[in-house]
C-alpha cells in the first residue's frame, strides 16, 4: 500500500477561499442590515462600476500609457514613472469618495489639518518628487564603462559577401551593395555619440572602405553562434553588436540602445528583425552561453534568443524592430526608407540597369531566410 502525502497547497487554497467567503458574508449582512447607512443597492453599482471602469478604462489606458513610455522615455526613467503612475492612481481611488464628499455631514467633519484637494495633491507632489529623486539616483548609477559598439561584417569581396542577392544581381553588383552598407554602417556607428570603442569583428581583410577610430579583430572561426560569443568575449566590456545588413539605422537609435544598456538594471538588449532574426544583441557582460542551443538562420532565431536571454535572468530591453537585407527584394525596401545613402545609390543604380530596355531579367522567389 502506497502511502499519499497530504496537497497542502489545495488545502491552502480551500482554507484562504473559506476565510475570505466568511469575510465577505460578515460584511454583507453587516451592510443589509444597517441599509439606510450603507446604502447596499449603490454600494453594489460603485462596486461594479468600478470592475467595469478597470477593465474598460484603467487597464487599456495602462497598457497605452506604458507602450508610450517604451518608446519615448529614457530606460533610466521607466521604472520610477510606472511606480509614481503606479502610487497616483492608488492616491487617486482611495481619496476619490472623500474629494466627492460622500458620506460627509456637518457632525462627521475631517480631522485632517488641510482640505481633502489640498491634502490629495500634496501627497501626489511627494509621490512624483520621489519618483524624480529615484531617476536622478539611477542616472548616477549608470554603468561607468561606456559601451562598446561593434560592427560584424564580411569584407566586401565578390563571391563572398551578400550572395543571396545572386541572382537578379552578379558578384560583383552584390559586393557594391555590400560595401555601400558597410559604409554606411560604419559612418552611423562613427557619429554616434557618447559611445566607448568602435571595433569591426571581420570576416577577411580590412579596405580603403573602413574610416580612422576603429578597432579590427578578426571573427572566431566556427558557424555564427561560436561567432558571436568570441566576439563579446574579445571586446571585454558592455557591448552593442549589430551587422551589417541594416544600414538604415541611424545614430539617434544606436545611441538610445547604448544608453539603455547602459542602465544598471539592464543586463541585455535585442533588436529583432521582419524576418525573424535579430539586427542588433547587446550583453552588459560577455557569456557564452546566451547562444546555447539557440537556432541561427533560422525564421525564429529572434525568438529563440529572446527566450534563451530571458532563461538566464538578463534583464532584457527590445530594440526598435527593422527590416534587414537578405534579398533584393529586401534591399529596395531598405533602400528606400534610407534615401540618398550609399546604400541606396548602389541598389538603384543596380535597379536602374535592370530595368532598361533589352535587360535580362530572372524572376527570382523569395528563398527563405538564412540569417540571424
Amino acid at each position: 500500500m502506497t502511502a499519499t502525502t497530504p496537497n497542502l497547497e489545495g488545502r491552502r487554497f480551500w482554507i484562504g477561499l473559506a476565510v475570505g467567503g466568511a469575510v465577505i458574508g460578515v460584511g454583507v449582512v453587516g451592510g443589509l442590515r444597517a441599509a439606510s447607512s450603507t446604502k447596499p443597492l449603490l454600494l453594489t453599482a460603485w462596486l461594479l462600476g468600478g470592475l467595469l471602469a478597470h477593465d474598460a478604462l484603467i487597464a487599456p489606458l495602462a497598457c497605452l500609457i506604458g507602450i508610450a513610455a517604451a518608446r519615448a522615455v529614457p530606460a533610466s526613467a521607466r521604472v520610477p514613472l510606472q511606480a509614481g503612475l503606479f502610487a497616483s492612481a492608488i492616491v487617486i481611488a482611495v481619496a476619490y469618495p472623500a474629494l466627492r464628499g460622500y458620506g460627509r455631514s456637518p457632525d462627521n467633519p475631517t480631522v485632517q489639518p488641510l482640505g481633502y484637494a489640498t491634502a490629495t495633491l500634496t501627497v501626489l507632489a511627494v509621490v512624483w518628487a520621489s519618483a524624480a529623486v529615484w531617476t536622478g539616483l539611477r542616472v548616477l548609477r549608470t554603468r561607468p564603462t561606456e559601451v562598446a559598439l561593434v560592427v560584424i561584417a564580411k569584407a566586401p569581396v565578390p563571391g563572398r559577401s551578400k550572395t543571396r542577392l545572386c541572382p537578379p544581381c552578379t558578384p560583383t553588383e552584390a559586393a557594391l551593395v555590400a560595401r555601400a552598407a558597410l559604409e554606411d554602417t560604419l559612418d552611423v556607428v562613427a557619429r554616434t555619440p557618447g559611445v566607448g570603442r568602435r571595433i569591426v569583428a571581420l570576416d577577411g581583410q580590412p579596405g580603403p572602405w573602413l574610416p580612422d577610430g576603429f578597432e579590427v579583430v578578426p571573427q572566431p572561426d566556427g558557424g555564427l553562434a561560436p561567432r558571436l560569443a568570441g566576439t563579446f568575449a574579445a571586446v571585454h566590456a558592455p557591448a552593442l553588436l549589430i551587422a551589417m545588413d541594416t544600414p538604415q539605422v541611424t545614430p539617434k537609435l544606436l545611441d538610445g540602445a547604448a544608453r539603455t544598456l547602459a542602465q544598471p538594471d539592464v543586463d541585455a538588449v535585442l533588436g529583432l528583425s521582419e524576418d525573424g532574426g535579430y539586427w542588433a544583441i547587446g550583453l552588459a557582460r560577455a557569456d557564452g552561453n546566451v547562444f546555447d542551443d539557440v537556432p541561427m538562420s533560422s525564421p525564429r532565431t529572434g525568438a529563440a534568443q529572446l527566450s534563451r536571454l530571458r532563461e538566464l535572468g538578463l534583464r532584457t530591453e527590445l530594440l526598435p524592430r527593422l527590416r534587414d537585407v537578405d534579398d533584393f527584394e529586401d534591399a529596395l525596401a531598405v533602400a528606400r526608407t534610407a534615401p540618398g545613402s550609399r546604400f541606396a545609390t548602389a541598389v538603384d543604380r543596380i535597379s536602374a540597369r535592370r530595368n532598361r530596355p533589352g535587360a535580362r531579367r530572372r524572376v527570382v522567389a523569395k528563398r527563405p531566410s538564412r540569417r540571424s
